[in-house]
């Protein structure tokens, strides 16, 4: 038997960004993470796509819908 031993870490990470689905525009598709730097910038930690259940998904864009606000940022999507 072989064991696979991986350490486990949490991050208070930011919900800077979203993306709705194509096929359901009333839930969320992918989320972008930010941290807060010391000089108060934001650095971009990442993207997901494992939101979870259809109704999370909706349920989050629920959320997030009232906080969103203009901006100009653009992110690619890699991979």
């Amino acid at each position: 038997v072989i064991y696979k031993v991986k350490p486990e870490f949490t991050v208070d990470a930011a919900i800077i960004g979203y993306t709705v689905r194509t096929e359901d525009p009333n839930a969320v598709r992918s989320l972008l993470f930010g941290l807060t730097r010391e000089d108060g910038g934001t650095q971009i930690v990442g993207h997901c796509g494992n939101v979870g259940s259809e109704q999370e998904r909706r349920d989050l864009l629920g959320l997030l819908e009232p906080l969103k606000c203009m901006s100009a940022f653009r992110c690619p999507r890699t991979g």
